[in-house]
C-alpha cells in the first residue's frame, strides 16, 4: 500500500502522518482510562469501571480480567504491567497478577495526574493544589514532595532513565524538573489550552506534548527550545507516544 494512503479508508493520510491504524479488535465494556503496551506483543487497559484486561495483541484475545474498583477514575500501569496505580483523594497501588491492593494512602489534595518512571521503581503522583510527589516503590525510602506549579497538575512523564520529571498544569506551562533534588530545571510555554498528555523521546533528549488546544509540541528537552509543531489534528489530541526504536 502507498505510504500516501491509510489503511482505514483510502483517504491521503495529514503530512506526517505515517500511518492510521483500523480497529485492532480490542473490545472493552467502558471507556479506556489506562493503556500499557509490553515488550512481548501484550497490552494491558484499564477501563470504567476499574477493569484491567490483558490482551495479546496480535489478534485481540482477551489473556486475563480483574475487577479492581468503581470509585478511582484516573489510572495508570507501569512498563511491566506488574504495578497499577489508582489516584483520586486517596492514592492505591495494585498487583494486576492477583488483583490484590498492594498499598493505600489517603492524600491531604486530590490526585490529578500519575506516572511511573520506566523501571517501576518510583511513581509520581501530582495534585490539584500545584503539588508533586515520588514515591519510592522499593527499599525503604520516604516520599518527596513539592509544589511545582501554581494550578491543579494535568499530565506528567519521567525521563527515560527515571532523572527528570516533566509535569504540565492547568496554567498551560510545562516544567522539567531533577528528581534526585527537586530542583526545576526548565520551563517550556506554547499551548494555549489544557495540556493533556506528555511523552519523552527513548533517548531523553526530545519531549512531545499535546492537548485540547489540538496541538502537539515536539521540544528539545536539553534546551527547552521548540523543534516542530503537528497541527494536523481536527479534534483534542489525548495521548502521545514515541515507538520503542524513537523513529515514530
Amino acid at each position: 500500500m502507498p505510504a500516501s494512503q491509510s489503511v482505514t479508508a483510502g483517504r491521503p493520510l495529514p503530512q506526517a502522518v505515517v500511518r492510521i491504524f483500523g480497529d485492532l479488535h480490542l473490545r472493552t465494556d467502558g471507556a479506556i482510562l489506562g493503556l500499557a503496551a509490553g515488550q512481548d506483543g501484550a497490552c494491558w487497559t484499564i477501563e470504567a469501571p476499574g477493569t484491567l484486561r490483558h490482551w495479546r495483541l496480535e489478534n485481540g484475545s482477551q489473556l486475563g480480567t480483574l475487577t479492581l474498583s468503581d470509585v478511582e477514575v484516573l489510572w495508570a500501569i507501569d512498563r511491566q504491567g506488574r504495578l497499577l496505580a489508582a489516584g483520586s483523594d486517596d492514592l492505591s497501588i495494585w498487583d494486576t497478577a492477583t488483583g490484590k491492593m498492594l498499598f493505600t494512602r489517603h492524600q491531604p489534595s486530590w490526585i490529578s495526574a500519575l506516572a511511573f518512571d520506566s523501571a517501576g521503581a518510583l511513581l509520581a503522583t501530582g495534585h490539584d493544589d500545584g503539588q508533586i510527589s515520588i514515591w519510592p516503590l522499593r527499599g525503604d525510602e520516604g516520599v518527596e514532595s513539592w509544589p511545582a506549579h501554581e494550578e491543579p497538575l494535568s499530565a506528567m512523564a519521567f525521563s527515560p532513565d527515571g532523572t527528570h520529571l516533566a509535569t504540565a498544569s492547568e496554567d498551560r506551562s510545562i516544567r522539567i524538573w531533577d528528581v534526585r533534588t527537586g530542583r526545576m530545571v526548565r520551563q517550556l510555554s506554547g499551548h494555549t489550552d489544557r495540556i493533556q498528555a506528555l511523552a519523552w523521546h527513548p533517548t531523553g533528549r526530545i519531549l512531545v506534548s499535546a492537548g485540547w488546544d489540538t496541538m502537539a509540541r515536539v521540544w528539545d528537552a536539553t534546551t527547552g527550545e521548540p523543534i516542530i509543531l503537528l497541527n494536523g489534528h481536527g479534534e483534542v489530541v489525548s495521548a502521545v507516544a514515541f515507538s520503542p526504536n524513537g523513529k515514530l
